[in-house]
């Protein structure tokens, strides 16, 4: 895989306690998956996604280059989609909000004594939790608390946008034309 460093005006920084972070984002071409597909082992190649495989590899390298203590816990969340869980009844092809957060959560040591197909595993498992039972009970979380404040220490928060089918969504001029990450903008000033 090949990365270039960012241009100052690409770049979002973060604070953190132990340095300054920048949000970047990479391009993985089907070469550089199918050489992380070859770290996993037989029964994951041909089954893991490439979402779990990303997921999973990214995680592991932005744990390692934290230079965390190993007893500290790291947690990897995302969206799941709930649109193929058939006992919450949603209609076929509603469009609004049907996404519900999960997460994995394990120590730094573990994350990184285990190996990648390991890590896979724990992105399954995290997936794998988000059952109809969950999704009611998170619903019910945030009818009873409101929006929970969620902790942003060694948390990696990861996105696929893939399969969303906003690729075929059409407003009434056309189908779009460009879709891209969000940018910050320049401090305007008066």
């Amino acid at each position: 895989m090949k990365y270039s460093t960012p241009s100052p005006c690409h770049r979002l920084h973060l604070c953190h306690r132990l340095t300054c972070m920048v949000t970047q984002t990479f391009t993985f071409l089907p070469s550089n998956i199918d050489a992380l597909r070859k770290r996993l082992p037989p029964n994951l190649r041909d089954t893991a996604t490439t979402f779990e495989l990303l997921a999973a590899a990214l995680w592991r390298a932005r744990t390692a280059a934290l230079e965390l203590s190993g007893d500290e816990h790291v947690r990897l969340m995302f969206i799941c989609n709930i649109r193929g869980i058939p006992e919450l009844g949603l209609p076929a092809g509603y469009y609004g909000n049907a996404a519900v957060p999960t997460a994995a959560l394990v120590t730094v040591e573990a994350l990184l004594a285990g190996t990648l197909g390991d890590t896979v595993e724990l992105v399954r498992e995290a997936k794998a939790a988000v059952t109809a039972e969950y999704v009611r009970s998170m619903l019910d979380l945030l009818v009873l608390r409101g929006r929970p404040y969620v902790a942003v220490t060694n948390l990696f928060v990861v996105s696929g946008n893939r399969r969303t089918g906003f690729h075929g969504v059409d407003f009434g001029w056309g189908p779009p034309v460009f879709g891209g990450k969000l940018r910050p903008r320049r401090q305007e000033r008066w």
